[in-house]
């Protein structure tokens, strides 16, 4: 029959982004429902290569600098750029490096400054410098969160394929399954608090006054219904099983539509969907 719940966050989506939120509300002090329209976990992040980049003093101290990779971060700091942020980035990295030189270390250097404006330009400077920033700053303390959570990483950092940096981070578990075996056990050992409903399927958020305050979804046995007393969180954002929506954002290849997908087949986009029916805007959508 048709069931109605309330919880304090609700979670769209069970891959990475989402039971990394789940868990993340949980430590903050929120019970939480998690609905996933797939018959299991894991979304796109179990079957991803799954190495993590972040700046890592302790797991660098094992490389050595070479003259290359000096070079790159001189021409780094002497780009000629025109956005503000990144110039902050550039006197800061000058910095850094500046005091690495006078230290008279040789391991390699790294630093949340070096992955900012490497992301920047490797992402033909198309990228938002505020998330860029999160992202980097936040790197280091993630990886250390995951282990928290009994998620094993290697002692090692390398340079994974199309990375930038000898500061990828290679999980002991194959593909993505340390990720997400990390957060299932957390929230196996909280299940009064985390509740995980699989092969449910979000059909679209309740609104009032302005604000999303649930979810309508279609479960196994009928419709769910869920409220969120402390916010409603969206992690489906994969579309690259969504042939038409490939085409309809598509502006950088001839076509998209006889290419196949690494993606799981769940990843339709369904989530940008029902966020655009609500007048979300979305951005960045044409970069695939």
């Amino acid at each position: 029959g048709d069931i109605e719940k309330t919880a304090d966050v609700v979670v769209i989506g069970g891959g990475g982004a989402g039971l990394a939120a789940a868990v993340s509300a949980h430590q903050n002090g929120a019970s939480v429902i998690l609905v996933e329209k797939m018959p299991q976990l894991g979304g796109n992040t179990i079957i991803s290569g799954s190495a993590y980049n972040a700046a890592d003093p302790d797991r660098q101290d094992e490389l050595v600098m070479t003259d290359l990779e000096k070079q790159t971060i001189e021409g780094l700091i002497t780009k000629e750029v025109s956005d503000e942020a990144v110039k902050g980035w550039q006197e800061t990295l000058k910095a850094e490096w500046e005091a690495y030189k006078a230290s008279g270390k040789t391991q390699l250097f790294d630093s949340p400054t070096l992955h900012k404006l490497q992301t920047y330009f490797g992402g033909d400077m198309q990228g938002d410098t505020e998330l860029i920033s999160i992202l980097a700053d936040n790197a280091l303390p993630a990886v250390e969160w995951l282990e928290e959570l009994d998620m094993e990483f290697k002692d090692y950092v390398f340079t994974v394929l199309g990375g930038l940096w000898s500061r990828a981070h290679k999980p002991a578990k194959p593909l993505g399954t340390g990720y997400i075996e990390a957060y299932t056990n957390y929230i196996a050992e909280n299940s009064s608090e985390i509740e995980i409903m699989t092969e449910t399927k979000a059909e679209s958020f309740i609104v009032k006054d302005g604000a999303v305050v649930g979810v309508n979804a279609s479960g196994k046995g009928g419709a769910v219904t869920l409220y969120a007393n402390n916010g409603v969180v969206l992690a489906t954002g994969g579309f690259g099983a969504n042939v038409e929506m490939r085409e309809q954002y598509n502006t950088l290849w001839p076509s998209l539509r006889e290419v196949k997908t690494t993606n799981h087949t769940g990843a339709t986009g369904d989530g940008i969907i029902m966020a655009e029916k609500i007048n979300a805007s979305v951005t960045g959508m044409e970069n695939i």
